[in-house]
């Protein structure tokens, strides 16, 4: 098995947990008595919680279409391992989820109960926001590791 194979296989499995990780823990707001924490779904698809409202995220959804598009691309390159301009779309597109998802808790915003909306601004990033980057990360390293690679192992 070639070295490219290897690197592209490892890099459909980072792209995998990348999206794995928007149904984590992807932000964390704590209160003067409680903590709150909302998932990366809650953050993308919005969310009507007891106390606050999370309205729809469009950058959460373009993280979303971003992580399905890494998955894709990753396994074509697996395929057809030979082609550069798809090592460079991934590295795009990985660095443009990484850049997503250490920013994830800024989009946000609250509706409380008493009606009131404001951006979320004691928020903190969460594992899943923090390990999504990593393999975001991940990813896009790989894919610039087979532009570099040879074909065989020796």
């Amino acid at each position: 098995m070639n070295t490219r194979k290897i690197v592209n296989m490892i890099s459909v499995v980072t792209s995998i947990l990348a999206f794995i990780m928007l149904f984590f823990t992807a932000i964390v707001f704590k209160d003067t008595t409680t903590s709150y924490t909302f998932r990366g779904t809650d953050i993308i698809f919005g969310r009507k919680a007891n106390e606050m409202d999370l309205n729809v995220s469009i950058l959460g959804i373009i993280l979303f279409i971003l992580t399905i598009a890494m998955i894709v691309i990753s396994i074509v390159k697996v395929v057809r391992s030979q082609d550069k301009k798809i090592n460079f779309l991934l590295v795009g597109i990985a660095l443009v989820a990484t850049i997503i998802f250490f920013i994830f808790k800024t989009p946000v915003v609250v509706r409380h109960l008493n009606y009131t909306t404001e951006i979320a601004k004691d928020f903190k990033l969460g594992v899943g926001a923090v390990l999504g980057g990593i393999f975001s990360i991940l990813t896009a390293v790989l894919a610039c590791a087979d532009y570099f690679l040879k074909n065989d192992i020796e």
